[in-house]
Protein backbone atom coordinates (compact mmCIF):
# COMPACT_ATOMS: atom_id res chain seq x y z
CA UNK A 1 0.00 0.00 0.00
CA UNK A 2 1.44 3.91 -0.84
CA UNK A 3 0.41 7.28 -0.34
CA UNK A 4 -3.02 9.15 -1.59
CA UNK A 5 -2.12 10.69 -5.00
CA UNK A 6 -0.55 13.95 -2.98
CA UNK A 7 -2.92 17.18 -3.02
CA UNK A 8 -1.14 19.99 -1.82
CA UNK A 9 2.80 20.57 -0.20
CA UNK A 10 2.81 18.52 2.65
CA UNK A 11 1.05 15.41 0.89
CA UNK A 12 3.43 15.33 -2.24
CA UNK A 13 6.68 15.92 0.13
CA UNK A 14 5.73 12.67 2.05
CA UNK A 15 4.90 10.92 -1.16
CA UNK A 16 8.36 11.81 -2.34
CA UNK A 17 10.08 10.30 0.82
CA UNK A 18 7.17 7.16 0.56
CA UNK A 19 8.68 6.60 -3.28
CA UNK A 20 12.41 7.66 -2.33
CA UNK A 21 12.39 4.42 -0.33
CA UNK A 22 10.65 2.38 -3.02
CA UNK A 23 13.00 3.71 -5.55
CA UNK A 24 16.07 2.49 -3.59
CA UNK A 25 15.33 -0.89 -3.96
CA UNK A 26 14.74 -0.70 -7.76
CA UNK A 27 17.01 2.33 -9.09
CA UNK A 28 20.08 2.59 -5.87
CA UNK A 29 20.57 5.44 -3.94
CA UNK A 30 21.58 7.98 -6.61
CA UNK A 31 17.73 7.69 -7.38
CA UNK A 32 16.74 8.03 -3.76
CA UNK A 33 18.62 10.28 -3.12
CA UNK A 34 16.72 12.83 -6.07
CA UNK A 35 13.47 11.88 -4.72
CA UNK A 36 14.77 12.95 -1.03
CA UNK A 37 16.36 16.18 -2.47
CA UNK A 38 12.91 17.25 -3.48
CA UNK A 39 10.72 16.53 -0.62
CA UNK A 40 13.02 18.43 1.45
CA UNK A 41 12.82 21.16 -0.83
CA UNK A 42 8.81 21.04 -0.45
CA UNK A 43 9.23 21.06 3.20
CA UNK A 44 11.47 23.87 3.82
CA UNK A 45 8.91 26.14 1.69
CA UNK A 46 6.46 24.80 4.29
CA UNK A 47 8.47 25.30 7.01
CA UNK A 48 9.40 28.82 5.87
CA UNK A 49 6.06 29.63 5.38
CA UNK A 50 4.87 29.50 9.18
CA UNK A 51 7.72 28.71 11.18
CA UNK A 52 5.70 28.31 14.27
CA UNK A 53 3.80 24.96 12.96
CA UNK A 54 6.30 22.22 14.96
CA UNK A 55 4.81 19.45 12.28
CA UNK A 56 6.47 20.89 9.76
CA UNK A 57 9.94 21.77 11.52
CA UNK A 58 9.95 17.88 12.34
CA UNK A 59 9.64 16.66 9.35
CA UNK A 60 12.14 19.02 7.83
CA UNK A 61 14.49 17.90 10.90
CA UNK A 62 13.66 13.99 9.39
CA UNK A 63 14.66 14.91 5.88
CA UNK A 64 17.81 16.00 6.59
CA UNK A 65 18.81 12.97 8.79
CA UNK A 66 17.33 11.02 5.79
CA UNK A 67 19.66 12.79 3.22
CA UNK A 68 22.57 12.52 5.89
CA UNK A 69 21.79 8.56 5.68
CA UNK A 70 21.72 8.20 2.44
CA UNK A 71 25.22 10.59 2.29
CA UNK A 72 26.76 7.90 4.59
CA UNK A 73 25.89 4.99 2.51
CA UNK A 74 27.49 7.05 -0.65
CA UNK A 75 30.72 7.87 1.37
CA UNK A 76 30.07 11.42 0.69
CA UNK A 77 30.82 11.98 4.57
CA UNK A 78 31.18 16.05 4.58
CA UNK A 79 27.68 16.25 3.17
CA UNK A 80 26.12 13.71 5.83
CA UNK A 81 27.73 16.00 8.68
CA UNK A 82 26.04 18.90 6.88
CA UNK A 83 22.42 17.49 6.84
CA UNK A 84 23.08 15.98 10.25
CA UNK A 85 23.67 19.55 11.73
CA UNK A 86 20.75 21.34 9.99
CA UNK A 87 18.31 18.44 11.42
CA UNK A 88 20.52 18.90 14.81
CA UNK A 89 19.36 22.65 14.63
CA UNK A 90 15.73 22.23 14.54
CA UNK A 91 15.55 19.75 16.53
CA UNK A 92 17.68 21.67 19.43
CA UNK A 93 14.91 24.26 18.56
CA UNK A 94 11.76 22.06 18.88
CA UNK A 95 13.32 20.47 22.30
CA UNK A 96 14.30 23.74 23.95
CA UNK A 97 10.51 25.48 23.49
CA UNK A 98 9.39 22.39 25.43
CA UNK A 99 11.40 20.39 27.23
CA UNK A 100 8.75 18.05 28.72
CA UNK A 101 8.03 17.12 25.31
CA UNK A 102 9.58 13.74 25.11
CA UNK A 103 9.34 13.14 21.72
CA UNK A 104 11.02 15.92 20.42
CA UNK A 105 13.58 14.91 23.46
CA UNK A 106 14.07 11.46 21.83
CA UNK A 107 14.61 13.41 18.19
CA UNK A 108 16.86 15.31 19.67
CA UNK A 109 19.15 12.19 21.07
CA UNK A 110 18.50 10.70 18.07
CA UNK A 111 20.58 13.54 16.05
CA UNK A 112 23.27 13.33 18.73
CA UNK A 113 23.32 9.32 17.87
CA UNK A 114 23.90 10.25 14.29
CA UNK A 115 26.95 13.10 14.63
CA UNK A 116 28.50 10.51 17.14
CA UNK A 117 28.46 7.89 14.57
CA UNK A 118 29.81 10.45 12.14
CA UNK A 119 32.12 11.65 14.15
CA UNK A 120 34.14 7.87 14.88
CA UNK A 121 33.66 7.14 11.11
CA UNK A 122 35.61 10.61 10.53
CA UNK A 123 38.06 9.28 13.30
CA UNK A 124 36.98 11.92 15.63
CA UNK A 125 37.07 10.31 18.90
CA UNK A 126 36.95 12.70 21.41
CA UNK A 127 33.96 14.59 19.44
CA UNK A 128 32.16 11.39 19.22
CA UNK A 129 32.38 11.11 22.94
CA UNK A 130 30.69 14.41 23.38
CA UNK A 131 27.68 13.57 20.87
CA UNK A 132 26.99 10.22 22.64
CA UNK A 133 27.21 11.43 25.97
CA UNK A 134 24.51 14.14 25.30
CA UNK A 135 22.69 10.97 23.79
CA UNK A 136 23.16 9.10 26.94
CA UNK A 137 21.85 12.11 28.86
CA UNK A 138 18.36 12.26 27.29
CA UNK A 139 18.10 8.57 27.17
CA UNK A 140 18.93 8.42 30.68
CA UNK A 141 16.07 11.00 31.57
CA UNK A 142 13.62 9.61 29.49
CA UNK A 143 14.07 5.85 30.58
CA UNK A 144 13.69 7.44 33.94
CA UNK A 145 10.53 8.72 33.32
CA UNK A 146 9.13 6.01 32.11
CA UNK A 147 10.62 2.44 33.49
CA UNK A 148 7.80 0.56 31.63
CA UNK A 149 8.51 2.59 28.64
CA UNK A 150 10.72 -0.92 26.77
CA UNK A 151 11.77 1.58 23.29
CA UNK A 152 13.24 4.42 25.72
CA UNK A 153 14.99 1.32 27.85
CA UNK A 154 16.63 0.30 24.37
CA UNK A 155 17.77 3.26 23.45
CA UNK A 156 19.15 3.47 26.73
CA UNK A 157 20.79 0.37 25.84
CA UNK A 158 21.80 1.52 22.97
CA UNK A 159 23.62 4.39 24.01
CA UNK A 160 26.16 2.74 26.83
CA UNK A 161 27.25 0.28 23.81
CA UNK A 162 27.70 3.28 21.72
CA UNK A 163 30.01 4.77 24.70
CA UNK A 164 31.30 1.31 25.70
CA UNK A 165 32.17 0.95 22.14
CA UNK A 166 34.02 3.92 21.87
CA UNK A 167 35.67 3.62 25.36
CA UNK A 168 37.27 0.36 23.88
CA UNK A 169 38.86 2.36 20.85
CA UNK A 170 40.10 4.78 23.61
CA UNK A 171 41.67 1.81 24.81
CA UNK A 172 39.49 3.01 28.44
CA UNK A 173 38.82 -0.88 29.14
CA UNK A 174 37.62 -0.72 32.36
CA UNK A 175 35.16 2.34 31.38
CA UNK A 176 33.89 -0.06 28.43
CA UNK A 177 33.00 -2.67 31.51
CA UNK A 178 31.65 -0.11 33.11
CA UNK A 179 28.94 0.85 29.81
CA UNK A 180 28.71 -2.71 28.48
CA UNK A 181 27.82 -4.04 31.94
CA UNK A 182 25.08 -1.16 32.32
CA UNK A 183 23.59 -2.40 29.11
CA UNK A 184 23.59 -6.06 30.05
CA UNK A 185 21.08 -5.35 32.48
CA UNK A 186 19.11 -3.45 30.53
CA UNK A 187 19.27 -6.12 27.96
CA UNK A 188 18.21 -8.84 30.78
CA UNK A 189 15.02 -7.08 31.92
CA UNK A 190 13.79 -6.67 28.22
CA UNK A 191 14.35 -9.79 27.30
CA UNK A 192 13.18 -11.50 30.38
CA UNK A 193 10.08 -9.51 29.73
CA UNK A 194 9.15 -10.85 26.39
CA UNK A 195 11.11 -14.32 26.11
CA UNK A 196 9.05 -14.28 22.18
CA UNK A 197 10.64 -10.91 21.29
CA UNK A 198 13.33 -11.86 18.61
CA UNK A 199 15.09 -8.19 18.81
CA UNK A 200 15.34 -8.17 22.74
CA UNK A 201 16.57 -11.30 22.57
CA UNK A 202 19.52 -10.32 20.07
CA UNK A 203 20.36 -7.80 21.68
CA UNK A 204 21.25 -9.68 24.72
CA UNK A 205 23.51 -11.94 22.22
CA UNK A 206 24.90 -8.44 21.45
CA UNK A 207 25.27 -7.90 24.63
CA UNK A 208 26.89 -11.22 26.34
CA UNK A 209 29.22 -11.13 22.54
CA UNK A 210 30.73 -7.31 23.53
CA UNK A 211 31.47 -8.32 27.46
CA UNK A 212 32.73 -11.56 25.61
CA UNK A 213 35.44 -9.55 23.36
CA UNK A 214 36.10 -7.23 26.17
CA UNK A 215 36.92 -10.15 28.56
CA UNK A 216 39.55 -11.21 25.94
CA UNK A 217 41.01 -8.06 25.76
CA UNK A 218 41.33 -7.88 29.60
CA UNK A 219 43.02 -11.28 29.61
CA UNK A 220 40.29 -13.18 31.30
CA UNK A 221 39.43 -16.15 29.12
CA UNK A 222 37.35 -17.99 31.41
CA UNK A 223 34.95 -15.32 31.15
CA UNK A 224 35.30 -14.90 27.72
CA UNK A 225 33.94 -18.23 27.32
CA UNK A 226 30.52 -17.80 29.40
CA UNK A 227 29.45 -14.55 27.63
CA UNK A 228 30.24 -16.33 24.10
CA UNK A 229 28.49 -19.53 25.13
CA UNK A 230 25.39 -17.82 26.27
CA UNK A 231 25.78 -15.74 23.41
CA UNK A 232 25.74 -18.91 21.15
CA UNK A 233 22.58 -20.30 22.91
CA UNK A 234 20.52 -17.16 22.13
CA UNK A 235 21.73 -17.51 18.43
CA UNK A 236 21.37 -20.90 17.73
CA UNK A 237 17.80 -20.54 19.06
CA UNK A 238 17.01 -17.80 16.54
CA UNK A 239 18.39 -19.49 14.11
CA UNK A 240 16.68 -22.47 14.01
CA UNK A 241 13.68 -20.37 14.50
CA UNK A 242 14.04 -18.94 10.98
CA UNK A 243 16.51 -20.43 8.84
CA UNK A 244 15.48 -18.30 6.36
CA UNK A 245 16.94 -14.81 8.41
CA UNK A 246 20.30 -14.46 7.15
CA UNK A 247 21.30 -11.75 9.33
CA UNK A 248 20.35 -14.26 12.27
CA UNK A 249 22.20 -16.80 10.50
CA UNK A 250 25.19 -15.29 10.25
CA UNK A 251 25.27 -14.19 13.62
CA UNK A 252 25.72 -17.60 14.49
CA UNK A 253 28.40 -18.30 12.36
CA UNK A 254 29.91 -15.25 14.27
CA UNK A 255 29.86 -17.51 17.02
CA UNK A 256 31.06 -20.17 15.94
CA UNK A 257 33.80 -18.27 15.17
CA UNK A 258 34.27 -16.53 18.54
CA UNK A 259 34.15 -19.75 20.50
CA UNK A 260 37.12 -21.16 17.73
CA UNK A 261 39.17 -18.15 18.27
CA UNK A 262 39.27 -18.35 21.81
CA UNK A 263 39.76 -22.13 21.97
CA UNK A 264 42.41 -21.59 20.23
CA UNK A 265 43.80 -19.34 23.01
CA UNK A 266 43.41 -22.03 25.27
CA UNK A 267 44.81 -24.64 23.10
CA UNK A 268 42.57 -26.51 22.55
CA UNK A 269 42.69 -26.95 18.97
CA UNK A 270 40.46 -29.91 18.01
CA UNK A 271 37.93 -27.62 20.05
CA UNK A 272 38.83 -25.19 17.76
CA UNK A 273 38.15 -27.19 14.49
CA UNK A 274 34.70 -28.07 15.32
CA UNK A 275 34.19 -24.54 16.20
CA UNK A 276 35.31 -23.15 13.07
CA UNK A 277 33.67 -26.11 10.80
CA UNK A 278 30.05 -25.05 11.70
CA UNK A 279 30.35 -21.60 11.38
CA UNK A 280 31.82 -22.67 7.86
CA UNK A 281 28.41 -24.45 6.57
CA UNK A 282 26.66 -21.54 7.49
CA UNK A 283 28.66 -19.33 5.40
CA UNK A 284 29.48 -21.50 2.57
CA UNK A 285 25.48 -21.20 2.25
CA UNK A 286 25.32 -17.41 2.54
CA UNK A 287 28.21 -16.84 0.29
CA UNK A 288 26.66 -19.07 -2.24
CA UNK A 289 22.75 -17.94 -1.78
CA UNK A 290 24.16 -14.39 -2.64
CA UNK A 291 27.78 -14.19 -4.67
CA UNK A 292 27.68 -10.50 -4.91
CA UNK A 293 27.52 -10.26 -1.14
CA UNK A 294 31.21 -8.81 -0.98
CA UNK A 295 31.17 -9.15 3.39
CA UNK A 296 29.52 -12.96 3.34
CA UNK A 297 32.58 -13.60 0.63
CA UNK A 298 34.89 -12.28 2.85
CA UNK A 299 32.91 -14.11 6.12
CA UNK A 300 33.69 -17.14 3.49
CA UNK A 301 37.62 -16.86 3.39
CA UNK A 302 38.54 -16.30 6.82
CA UNK A 303 36.85 -19.33 7.96
CA UNK A 304 38.39 -20.73 5.26
CA UNK A 305 42.00 -19.38 6.52
CA UNK A 306 41.10 -20.11 10.09
CA UNK A 307 40.40 -24.03 9.71
CA UNK A 308 43.70 -23.96 7.40
CA UNK A 309 45.46 -22.31 10.23
CA UNK A 310 44.49 -24.23 12.59
CA UNK A 311 44.76 -27.81 10.89
CA UNK A 312 48.50 -26.62 9.69
CA UNK A 313 49.02 -26.37 13.72
CA UNK A 314 47.87 -29.68 14.85
CA UNK A 315 50.33 -31.35 11.02
CA UNK A 316 46.23 -31.92 9.75
CA UNK A 317 47.19 -32.11 5.69
CA UNK A 318 44.07 -30.49 4.75
CA UNK A 319 45.49 -26.82 5.82
CA UNK A 320 46.91 -27.10 2.45
CA UNK A 321 43.08 -27.51 0.91
CA UNK A 322 41.40 -24.89 3.25
CA UNK A 323 44.04 -22.37 1.83
CA UNK A 324 43.74 -22.78 -1.30
CA UNK A 325 39.64 -22.30 -1.00
CA UNK A 326 40.49 -19.10 1.13
CA UNK A 327 42.74 -17.69 -1.74
CA UNK A 328 40.06 -19.03 -4.56
CA UNK A 329 37.44 -17.13 -2.78
CA UNK A 330 40.02 -13.82 -2.64
CA UNK A 331 40.32 -14.58 -6.39
CA UNK A 332 36.63 -14.35 -6.95
CA UNK A 333 36.10 -11.39 -4.97
CA UNK A 334 38.64 -9.43 -6.91
CA UNK A 335 37.44 -10.85 -10.86
CA UNK A 336 33.90 -9.45 -9.94
CA UNK A 337 34.86 -6.58 -8.74
CA UNK A 338 35.03 -6.21 -4.85
CA UNK A 339 37.59 -4.54 -2.55
CA UNK A 340 39.83 -6.77 -0.95
CA UNK A 341 42.48 -4.77 1.70
CA UNK A 342 46.22 -5.64 1.27
CA UNK A 343 45.77 -7.02 4.29
CA UNK A 344 43.62 -9.43 3.93
CA UNK A 345 45.99 -10.62 0.90
CA UNK A 346 48.84 -10.19 2.71
CA UNK A 347 47.22 -12.76 5.85
CA UNK A 348 46.77 -15.01 2.91
CA UNK A 349 50.09 -14.91 1.38
CA UNK A 350 51.66 -15.38 4.98
CA UNK A 351 49.84 -18.23 5.50
CA UNK A 352 50.83 -20.11 2.22
CA UNK A 353 54.02 -19.19 3.25
CA UNK A 354 53.62 -21.24 6.47
CA UNK A 355 51.73 -23.96 5.06
CA UNK A 356 54.17 -24.76 2.33
CA UNK A 357 56.66 -24.30 5.07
Amino acid sequence: AGLAAPQNYDDLANWAVFASDKVKTYRGLAGSQLLLISAQELLQRLAASDPGNAVWQRDLSISYNRLGDLAVSLGDLPAAQQRFTAGLAIRERLAASDPGNAEWQRDLSISYNWLGNLAVSLGNLSEAQQWYSSYLAIAQRLAASDPGNAEWQRDLWVSHNKLGNLAVSLGDLPAAQQRFTAGLAIAERLAASDPGNAEWQRDLSVSYNRLGNLAVSLGDLQGAQQRFTACLAIAERLAASDPGNAEWQRDLSISYEKLGDLAVSLGDLHGAQQRFTAGLAIRERLAASDPGNAQWQRDLWVSYWRLSDTAHKVGDPIAVEYWRRANQTIAGMQARGMHVSQRDIDAVESLKRRVDG
